[in-house]
């Protein structure tokens, strides 16, 4: 009975994610931010191509993390693939 319980609470937990998720998806808060990169991009950042731009200095942290991530996961499955 308990297992049961907590799968009900799982499944609904993760329905009000995805039904919050899907309201929001479709605000314009995140519009102004897009214009602000395509608008002030290329002189606050002296690149020469906005992807590069955006992806190396406004998201600079965030590619960093990925990047963490990426090789602690690697490291992992090497540590674990070293056990057998």
């Amino acid at each position: 009975m308990k297992k049961n319980i907590k799968k009900i609470i799982l499944i609904s937990l993760l329905l009000f994610i995805l039904i919050y998720s899907i309201i929001n998806f479709s605000k314009q808060d995140s519009f102004f931010v897009d214009n602000n990169y395509l608008q002030n991009g290329f002189s606050l950042t002296k690149c020469k191509n906005i992807v590069t731009a955006i992806y190396l200095d406004y998201r600079l942290y965030d590619t960093f993390g990925e990047v963490m991530l990426l090789l602690t996961a690697a490291i992992g499955v090497k540590l674990l693939l070293n056990r057998r």
